[in-house]
């Protein structure tokens, strides 16, 4: 009976198991965004008097800001320009108020993705490429007239990525060692959690449930729930260690 229950547990942490690695292997296109906005000048990030006027090119504005735009998939699977449904191209989109004064493609992953601007109007810059793999992309530094507190979207239809680009916070959150350290230690201490569910732990709650005199699928249940425990710590350190690591990758990009 004790050894059916021991490969019922260990069949039920192998599913875990799975679903975790077909994640983390798991191909599929997930193109995004981040963006990062700067005041350059304007009445309301200047102390300027109402008789001083800024012009653009002879045209008056009001207020200078400039917005860069990172643009990366982030999948594993090709994005191909085939897949970019011409009905519905890729744009990034800001604010109808504003003014785009100029656009410049200011990096590119690689020469090879052939990352254009196609067409600006007034406030939307439509963009093509010939293919993205994973952690191609490129920086679109934009500027406009209007506050800098502007976040774009990006909008367009790409076939396979169902949401198309997701929009990620500004520069995300805040790179930390901290984060890091913490993200170690939950791995750490989640392999710790499932090593001992079948040894030291897992004979302690055997003599615990016997002391009880349960039955032995309560012995089982105990070793399950410390399996799915550990196994969320380890996915929760994954997660977290990778999202502080897109935050150092895109604050090194902004610098």
């Amino acid at each position: 009976m004790e050894e059916k229950i021991i490969s019922y547990i260990l069949a039920i942490l192998g599913l875990i198991l799975a679903y975790i690695f077909y994640r983390l292997g798991k191909k599929e296109k997930r193109p995004l965004y981040v963006t990062n906005n700067i005041p350059i000048i304007g009445q309301q990030h200047a102390t300027l008097g109402s008789d001083i006027k800024i012009f653009y090119k002879e045209q008056p504005i009001k207020q200078v800001s400039i917005c860069r735009i990172a643009i990366e998939n982030d999948g594993k699977a090709l994005i191909d320009k085939d897949d970019i449904v011409p009905t519905d191209p890729l744009r990034v989109i800001f604010d109808k108020d504003v003014q785009i004064l100029s656009t410049t493609i200011i990096k590119v992953s690689r020469d090879s993705i052939s990352f254009k601007i196609t067409e600006i109007q007034k406030n939307i810059i439509n963009f093509t490429f010939d293919f993205l793999d994973k952690h191609d992309g490129a920086i679109i530094e934009v500027m406009y007239d209007g506050e800098a507190i502007i976040k774009p979207v990006i909008k367009g239809t790409i076939k396979g990525a169902v949401n198309g680009f997701e929009g990620l916070k500004s520069v995300l959150d805040p790179y930390s060692k901290t984060n890091t350290f913490i993200s170690i230690f939950l791995i750490l201490l989640g392999i710790s959690f499932l090593i001992a569910a079948f040894t030291q732990i897992s004979w302690e709650i055997d003599q615990f449930f016997e002391s009880l005199d349960k039955v032995p699928v309560l012995h089982a249940l105990a070793r399950i729930f410390i399996s799915v425990f550990a196994c969320g710590l380890i996915m929760g350190g994954f997660y977290l260690y990778k999202g502080n690591k897109k935050s150092r990758k895109y604050r090194d990009l902004f610098r």
